[in-house]
Formats: structure tokens, C-alpha cells, sequence
């Protein structure tokens, strides 16, 4: 019984020594805002984090060697690996693809789905 807890110790102990933690801020490359709300994800695992009000952000990561991904709406993505670093700063990049179209949400009040859909093709 005594072995069997000092492997299960053992074990937790090396799965423990196998995290890191990664800070940094992430900031807009434009005008060098800071962005809050980045979806950080280390890459083939389900961890994930979102960053600050102030863009900034701190991961345990599952893996000593993994790879970071940043995700923000209107901005590219990119995928960082990280070796050694513990502290970063991560520039992303605005995404200048162009729309399609947009599509306004419905006002207050009544409006019919048929009605709604006429304005969508007539504003087109």
C-alpha cells in the first residue's frame, strides 16, 4: 500500500513538473492597443484562457514544449511555439479581408421575419 502512494505521488509530482506558466499582454499592431478578450488555446488540448480587460494573460500550459494559439474577431490568428519563454507579447495583426455583407440586427418592435428579410435584399 505504502508503494502504490509513492507512485501515485511520484507520478503527480512528474505531471506537475511538466506545466509552465506563461504570461504576456497582447496588443493591437495598428495602434498598439491592448486587447481584451483574446482567446488564448494551447494547441491539441482543451486548455483555454481569454485575456484581461488590460490584454493581458497567464496559461499553465499541459506541456513543458507546446504551441499557443491567439484568436481575436476582426484580427489573424497566430499560433506561437513556446520553448523557453515565460513572459511574452503577442501583436496581432487586423484582418483585412473584406465583408460580404452585414447583416443588422432586428430592431425593437414589431417586426415580422418576412419584413425583416425585405429590408436585408432592399438594403443590399
Amino acid at each position: 500500500m505504502r508503494y502504490n502512494l509513492l507512485f501515485i505521488l511520484t507520478l503527480f509530482a512528474l505531471e506537475t513538473f511538466s506545466q509552465r506558466k506563461v504570461s504576456g499582454v497582447i496588443t493591437d499592431l495598428s495602434d498598439g492597443d491592448k486587447l481584451p478578450g483574446v482567446v488564448i488555446s494551447e494547441v491539441e488540448t482543451d486548455n483555454v484562457v481569454v485575456s484581461g480587460i488590460n490584454g493581458k494573460f497567464l496559461i499553465t500550459t499541459l506541456k513543458d514544449t507546446c504551441a499557443l494559439t491567439f484568436s481575436y474577431a476582426g484580427c489573424l490568428s497566430q499560433t506561437i511555439e513556446i520553448t523557453q519563454d515565460t513572459t511574452i507579447h503577442i501583436v496581432l495583426e487586423q484582418d483585412t479581408t473584406e465583408l460580404d455583407y452585414i447583416l443588422p440586427p432586428p430592431f425593437k418592435g414589431n417586426c415580422a421575419t418576412n419584413e425583416f428579410s425585405k429590408a436585408v435584399i432592399h438594403w443590399r
